[in-house]
């Protein structure tokens, strides 16, 4: 597995430090949409699962929301606040069922909100719900982030 895909997963290490299974049964690690190829190809999927389940990891971290927008598709009476799906992330069906197949190979999946509670300021969802935003100690709940995009 080449170093691109490993920085993708969040992971490098070399393969001396890999702990075995019976080490570290619960070791994990989460796998991200952002500058990654392992979530975006099946093919870099399949091999960072092998590689993980070979060095010792058993739990794998898979985003359901990141950007203000939803991965997967969840039924609307769970979808209280109206979060749109993003229709370019995990559009690969095969990619989504090699996702959910993981606990085959060893691997538990563990959900997790990529930018924790973070969302685009102008998402649509957020109108009439102000409320809900975390503010720092000035009161703010907003900044920008590098690029310019503008986040609550």
């Amino acid at each position: 597995m080449g170093a691109l895909t490993l920085a993708g997963a969040g992971l490098l290490l070399p393969a001396a430090a890999a702990p075995s299974s019976a080490a570290a049964p619960s070791l994990g690690v989460w796998l991200t949409t952002v500058d990654s190829l392992v979530l975006n190809r099946p093919d870099q999927a399949l091999q960072a699962s092998r590689w993980l389940a070979e060095q010792g990891f058993r739990r794998v971290g898979v985003p359901l929301y990141t950007d203000g927008q939803l991965l997967w598709n969840v039924p609307a009476d769970r979808n209280r606040l109206g979060i749109p799906r993003s229709t370019a992330t995990l559009a690969d069906p095969d990619l989504r069922q090699l996702l959910l197949d993981l606990r085959h190979r060893g691997l538990q999946t563990v959900g997790w909100l990529e930018y924790g509670l973070m969302a685009p300021q102008a998402a649509p969802w957020l109108r009439g719900r102000e409320r809900l935003l975390l503010q720092d100690r000035q009161g703010r709940s907003h900044w920008q982030e590098f690029g310019g995009d503008q986040r609550v």
